[in-house]
């Protein structure tokens, strides 16, 4: 199965950063896989993956597409060892972030690496926000289908607040401080991650890789000169775990 030229750029970077980490033919579980696109990736770069969804039709997806995917809710699925395991946005999603790190350390090989590629909602400021409506009108008019969710402002931060902190989404300080209180060796990054609203708007875009690669390139610039915060983190961990 072919990936949606949006989701080209936004699927290459995590790529290069799991890539980076990785000995050759590693073992991997990825936990939260989607439609395992990610995991295709890393199947044609020789690596054994085996990688967990609990969406049915999202694995069904990844199936297609050539990856070991598996129905399981973590800290459910397959044993270990893996030489990594690997959080693709799902880490913020999993109920007891202690219990679900403590179960990703235990299926870890002696030298293996927890890598978690997600975000700090709880950082969204009025001058990120407007840079993300700009983004999403930006999706409109190339025939992007975009939600409502933009509305730049101090009512439209509320907003954003409330409906994310409803949700129990946990923030990205909360990962940061589970993941070095479960895990020894931890280092984090703050990273570019509102490209990827666009990129989602636009999967359905014929020829759309070239506006979300320069999406990427405006957030970049603008996070580099101060004017909006990064909401994107990465850690890599290393074990052990931390007793």
């Amino acid at each position: 199965m072919a990936d949606s030229d949006a989701m080209l750029v936004p699927t290459a970077r995590t790529a290069e950063f799991v890539l980076a980490e990785l000995p050759d033919r590693s073992r991997l579980l990825e936990v939260g896989c989607g439609d395992g696109r990610l995991a295709a990736v890393l199947c044609k770069h020789g690596h054994r993956v085996v990688a967990i969804d609990n969406d049915p039709r999202a694995v069904a997806t990844a199936n297609e597409r050539g990856v070991d995917a598996r129905v399981a809710r973590f800290p459910d699925g397959p044993d270990g060892p893996f030489d990594a395991v690997l959080f693709t946005r799902s880490l913020h999603h999993v109920d007891d972030l202690a219990d679900g790190l403590a179960a990703a350390a235990r299926r870890l090989a002696p030298a293996g690496v927890v890598l978690v590629e997600d975000w700090a909602w709880e950082v969204m400021d009025e001058p990120l926000l407007a840079f993300c409506a700009r983004l999403a009108a930006a999706a409109r008019s190339l025939g992007g289908e975009v939600d409502d969710d933009w509305q730049p402002g101090a009512a439209g931060l509320a907003a954003w607040q409330h409906e994310h902190g409803d949700h129990g989404l946990h923030t990205g300080a909360s990962i940061d401080a589970a993941l070095r209180q479960r895990l020894a060796n931890v280092g984090a990054s703050a990273e570019p991650y509102a490209y990827r609203y666009l990129a989602r708007y636009l999967a359905h875009v014929p020829g759309s890789e070239q506006a979300v690669a320069s999406l990427l390139t405006a957030e970049r610039a603008a996070i580099s000169a101060g004017s909006i915060p990064a909401l994107g983190r990465r850690w890599i961990a290393r074990g052990p775990a931390v007793a």
